[in-house]
């Protein structure tokens, strides 16, 4: 669960500092290492937590864009490492 809620904020933040197109690519740029199944896993959870929207699942293709409360969060979790 540890592993899995780090990734879930780091990519958080990814998306928050535009750190690629799809949460695929803000992955790799911050170094996780993420199969399919996990990526699902981590979108239904921001998804859940309404940090993310208009999400469309592909194969190393998923593209989201961040709420409001998504952005507050992610600066909120920027600061706190700062």
């Amino acid at each position: 669960m540890y592993n899995s809620n780090f990734k879930v904020k780091k990519l958080l933040i990814g998306l928050c500092l535009n750190e690629g197109r799809t949460i695929e690519e803000v992955a790799q740029h911050l170094g996780l290492s993420s199969n399919q199944d996990e990526i699902r896993e981590i979108v239904d959870i921001l998804e859940e937590e309404g940090f993310i929207q208009n999400t469309c699942l592909g194969y190393k293709n998923t593209t989201t864009e961040l709420t409001v409360k998504g952005s507050k969060e992610a600066s909120t979790l920027i600061e706190v490492v700062h």
